[in-house]
């Protein structure tokens, strides 16, 4: 009986250690929202969604609901924001303008039985015309929090049934290294990025 138990345990674990590697982080935008469409009659129209796990996070107890980075490319602005969810959360994305200089991001969030927590960022991608806006997080104030711009970051893209596709990981704003999947879930290449270099590992 206790052998069975301990079986069982180190099962758990197991599972939990896989999730926190591979866990299956999901958004998308809300079909038919009606903040989205008022917000796209106010010149703001939301675009485009994602979700990554932040490395160095993993200590839940410090991650702040925060802004963390704003960036313009022309029209586009890209909103980062900062939170502690599930391994495999799925998030759906809503934009609200609660006044021509507040942005709301709204989403819900929708944890599945998945045995870790993990600090997240959320990536909103806003057709905007450039400003000094304040910003909410689900209807609450958040504030701007520094980044370290040499931190190590990762990016983490799926196939269409859910199996990973890349995971990219960042030194600052560099790529420096590139893992490659295919539609099994099978890693196929390694890519290695050193200055204009690059190495590659076939599996």
């Amino acid at each position: 009986m206790i052998r069975l138990f301990l079986f069982i345990l180190s099962l758990l674990l197991s599972f939990s250690v896989l999730s926190q590697e591979t866990g299956l982080l999901k958004a998308e935008i809300k079909a038919k929202s009606k903040h989205n469409k008022i917000s796209k009659s106010k010149g703001f129209e939301l675009v485009g969604i994602s979700a990554r796990f932040g490395k160095g996070m993993e200590n839940t107890t410090k991650v702040e609901e925060s802004v963390t980075n704003i960036e313009y490319s022309g029209d586009t602005l890209l909103v980062e924001v900062s939170l502690v969810a599930n391994c495999c959360a799925s998030f759906v994305a809503e934009l609200e303008i609660t006044n021509d200089k507040t942005l709301n991001i709204v989403f819900e969030k929708n944890d599945i039985n998945c045995l870790c927590l993990k600090g997240i960022y959320l990536t909103y991608k806003i057709i905007a015309k450039q400003g000094d806006y304040a910003f909410q997080m689900n209807g609450t104030p958040i504030k701007m929090r520094k980044v370290d711009p040499n931190a190590e970051t990762e990016e983490i893209e799926f196939w269409g049934n859910g199996n990973m596709k890349s995971i990219k990981m960042y030194l600052g704003t560099k790529l420096k290294t590139e893992h490659l999947y295919d539609e099994s879930g099978k890693r196929t290449k390694t890519l290695n990025y050193e200055g204009l270099k690059v190495t590659e590992k076939t599996y």
